[in-house]
């Protein structure tokens, strides 16, 4: 008797474990339920199938963020920027993982600033590929301007100054913010020095971009935000929003072939 009650209290913990295993993996969401759980106003399947869903406005009644992400990390990102906003462009991309792709350490990926020169964009306005960072590194101070070595994963947040060299506006120094967290990673710059096109367009600390990586799984998700305090030039509106668009798409594709390379560990 006692042997039979034995028996049956196995097979009973042996159905409630299996039991629970199945809710566990009920539980499990999916990419695109992932996806649309970070962005409700949009359709995984109409991002997956276009790539990249991207949105500007220009000195417009709303300059809010439409599409920020639900989650902490992408919300405090958004608080950090209190000024005016006369120019605002958000993209969100999606990128489905390879078999061939390696383990790669996406923060440390982040961090990778000299592998930002070199990095080619398309210009609307010159209709041809031109290269957006002729240099790109961190540097020990905006005052000594030393050049160092890309950063390693120390703290999150964690402050790097880096200067860029690119085509249009000149030379210009930066200061990247980096966050990291369970699945996601993202950095957010803002330039210490104005940015100048024969005249300042963007004076110092007005412009903002950041980029939110999150790790869903089959895919990988990025939302890029561009936000700058910026006066009205109607001559130089269409050139501002293109160019800011382009170097979005940029970054994304820089992302990707970085990601791919798998060399971040």
């Amino acid at each position: 008797m006692k042997y039979r009650y034995v028996k049956v209290c196995i097979v009973v913990c042996a159905f409630f474990a299996f039991a629970v295993s199945l809710s566990a993996q009920d539980k499990e969401l999916s990419s695109a339920e992932k996806f649309e759980a970070l962005f409700p106003t949009l359709s995984f399947e109409s991002v997956q199938k276009s790539g990249r869903i991207q949105h500007g406005r220009y000195y417009a009644d709303d300059m809010n963020p439409k599409f920020l992400p639900a989650e902490p990390k992408a919300r405090s990102i958004a608080k950090v920027w209190t000024r005016k906003t006369g120019l605002i462009i958000e993209s969100v991309y999606l990128y489905q993982k390879k078999e061939t792709d390696h383990t790669v350490s996406i923060p440390l990926l982040l961090r990778s600033i000299s592998h930002l020169e070199g990095v080619q964009y398309y210009s609307p306005s010159r209709k041809k590929m031109r290269t957006l960072y002729e240099t790109a590194y961190a540097i020990e101070s905006p005052d000594t301007k030393k050049r160092i070595a890309d950063p390693k994963i120390e703290a999150s947040p964690q402050k790097v100054f880096t200067l860029q060299k690119d085509l249009t506006f000149g030379e210009n120094m930066y200061e990247y913010t980096f966050i990291d967290g369970e699945g996601v990673s993202a950095f957010c710059s803002e330039n210490l020095t104005s940015l100048r096109k024969i005249i300042r367009l963007v004076p110092k600390r007005c412009l903002n971009v950041a980029l939110v990586v999150y790790d869903l799984g089959d895919y990988i998700a990025l939302y890029g935000i561009a936000r700058a305090d910026v006066g009205q030039y109607p001559l130089f509106k269409n050139k501002m929003m293109n160019s800011i668009s382009a170097r979005s798409d940029a970054l994304y594709e820089w992302f990707v072939k970085e990601y791919e390379k798998g060399e971040k560990k």
